[in-house]
């Protein structure tokens, strides 16, 4: 019972950092976006 727990957690761990790698990429795109638009509007 204490190993399946623990390899939940484990599981648990590996998709969390997973969505938040894929969530941080996401928004660092955006900003990259956001920023080359305002670099074409005002330079």
């Amino acid at each position: 019972m204490i190993f399946w727990n623990l390899s939940f957690w484990i599981m648990g761990a590996i998709f969390f950092c997973f969505w938040v790698a894929i969530l941080l990429v996401i928004i660092v795109g955006f900003i990259k976006g956001i920023i080359d638009i305002f670099n074409k509007e005002y330079f």
